[in-house]
C-alpha cells in the first residue's frame, strides 16, 4: 500500500454556477420583443395619426409636409420588419443573418430601440459582450438615457465578463429606477441579476439579500432558489442549501445542475446514497455533464466503490476542458487505482495529473497536492522498477 498526503479534498466541483441558459434566452427574448412590441405600436400611432392630418390639411404645403413625415414614417415601419426578421433568424439559431437584419434596421431608423436591443441580446449570447454593451449604450447615449433594460442589461454582461463591481454598479442603478411600465417580474429578474454578481465577488449576504428581494416579487422563481442554495453552500450551510435547492427542483425538474448542486451539497454532508441519487437525476437529463460525473465519482469512492469511480473519472476527463477538473480527476483514479493495486494504471494517471497546470489564485492547495502526488508517482515508479 502506497500512501500519498493529499490535501484534504472531499469533492473536487465546486457549486456549479450555471445560468439555466432556456430561461435566460426566454428571458431575453420576451424583453426584445416587449421593446419591439411598443415600437409597432408608436408607429401605428404615428401612422394613424399622420393620415388623419393628411385628410385635415387645408394647403398644398402642409400636404407635402405630412407626405415627408408619412416617408419617415414608412421607413420606421420598415425598420421594425427587419427587426421582427431578425428575431425569427436568431430564434432558428442563425445568429449571423440576425446580426444583418438588425442593422439594416438601424439603417432605415437610427432610433430604434428594440433593434439595438435584439442586437445587444445576440452579441451576448455570442459571448461578445462589449459588443454588446455598445448596443446598449446606443440607446443610454443616443436615443433615451432613462431606458432601465439598458442599465440592467448593461451590467448582466459585465456580469458575463466577470467584472463583478462594474455589474453591481449598473444593476444597482437600473433597480432604482422606475420599473411600472416594465412589470414587476422583470424587476425580480433584475435583483437575481443583482444577487449573482454578488455572488461573483463572494459577498454571499448581500447575495441572499437580493435573491430575497426577487423572493418577495416573484415567490416561484426557482432561479432565486437555486442561487440562494448556492450561497448557503459557499457559506458552509449544506442543510440550508439542501432546503433551498430541493425547492427550486419541486418548481422546476427538468435542469441538471440543480440536482448536480444538491448532489454537492449531500457530498459535504457525507451523504453519499443521497449525493448518487441527486448526480444520476442530472445525469438523465445531461449525460455529458462533467460536474455531476466528478461529484458521482466523489460518492462512489466515499462508498468503496471504487470502480465505478474510475468510470466517472473517465468521463470527467472525456467531457471537461477546466484544468483544475482534469487534475483531480486523475488524481483521483489514480487514487482508486492504487486501491485496486493497478501500479500501472495508477502511474500513468499520476503522470498525467502532473501535466496539467493552473493558477488556483495563490492559495497554495495545489501545489501541496502536486507535491504529494510527485512523491506518489515516485513511489509507484520505484514499485514497477523493483
Amino acid at each position: 500500500q502506497y500512501h500519498c498526503r493529499m490535501k484534504a479534498v472531499v469533492d473536487t466541483g465546486s457549486i456549479t454556477d450555471q445560468l439555466r441558459q432556456d430561461r435566460a434566452e426566454l428571458d431575453a427574448a420576451v424583453q426584445r420583443n416587449m421593446e419591439l412590441e411598443k415600437e409597432v405600436a408608436r408607429v401605428n400611432a404615428e401612422m394613424a395619426a399622420l393620415k388623419q392630418q393628411y385628410a385635415k390639411a387645408g394647403t398644398a404645403e402642409e400636404k407635402e409636409k405630412i407626405q415627408q413625415e408619412t416617408k419617415v414614417n414608412e421607413a420606421e415601419f420598415e425598420s421594425n420588419q427587419w427587426v421582427l426578421k431578425g428575431l425569427e433568424q436568431a430564434k432558428n439559431g442563425d445568429r449571423e443573418g440576425a446580426l444583418r437584419s438588425y442593422r439594416k434596421a438601424v439603417e432605415l431608423n437610427p432610433r430604434n430601440i428594440a433593434a439595438y436591443n435584439a442586437m445587444g441580446g445576440v452579441y451576448g449570447d455570442l459571448g461578445e459582450h462589449s459588443k454588446a454593451i455598445e448596443c446598449y449604450q446606443t440607446i443610454l447615449q443616443s436615443i433615451d438615457s432613462s431606458h432601465v433594460p439598458s442599465y440592467n442589461n448593461i451590467g448582466v454582461a459585465y456580469c458575463d465578463m466577470e467584472d463583478y463591481r462594474q455589474a453591481i454598479s449598473w444593476i444597482e442603478k437600473a433597480i432604482s429606477m422606475d420599473w411600472s411600465e416594465l412589470g414587476w417580474d422583470r424587476k425580480a429578474q433584475a435583483y437575481v441579476n443583482l444577487g449573482k454578481s454578488y455572488q461573483g465577488v463572494k459577498d454571499y449576504p448581500a447575495a441572499l439579500e437580493q435573491f430575497r428581494k426577487a423572493m418577495e416579487i416573484s415567490p416561484d422563481n426557482v432561479i432565486v432558489y437555486g442561487g440562494m442554495g448556492r450561497c448557503y453552500y459557499e457559506m458552509e450551510e449544506y442543510r440550508t442549501a439542501v432546503k433551498y435547492l430541493e425547492k427550486a427542483i419541486s418548481l422546476h425538474t427538468k435542469e441538471s445542475v440543480d440536482y448536480v448542486n444538491l448532489g454537492h451539497s449531500y457530498n459535504k454532508l457525507e451523504d453519499y446514497p443521497k449525493a448518487k441519487e441527486a448526480f444520476l437525476k442530472a445525469l438523465k437529463l445531461d449525460n455529458e455533464n462533467a460536474d455531476a460525473y466528478d461529484g458521482l465519482g466523489t460518492a462512489y469512492r466515499n462508498m468503496g466503490e471504487k470502480e465505478r469511480a474510475i468510470d466517472c473519472y473517465t468521463k470527467v476527463i472525456e467531457f471537461t476542458k477546466d484544468k483544475e477538473k482534469l487534475f483531480y480527476a486523475y488524481l483521483f483514479r489514480c487514487t482508486c487505482n492504487v486501491s485496486l493495486q493497478r501500479t500501472r494504471e495508477a502511474l500513468r494517471d499520476a503522470n498525467k495529473a502532473l501535466e496539467i497546470k493552473w493558477d488556483d489564485g495563490g492559495s497554495g492547495d495545489y501545489q501541496e497536492t502536486r507535491n504529494s502526488l510527485m512523491s506518489l508517482r515516485d513511489n509507484l515508479q520505484r514499485k514497477l522498477e523493483g
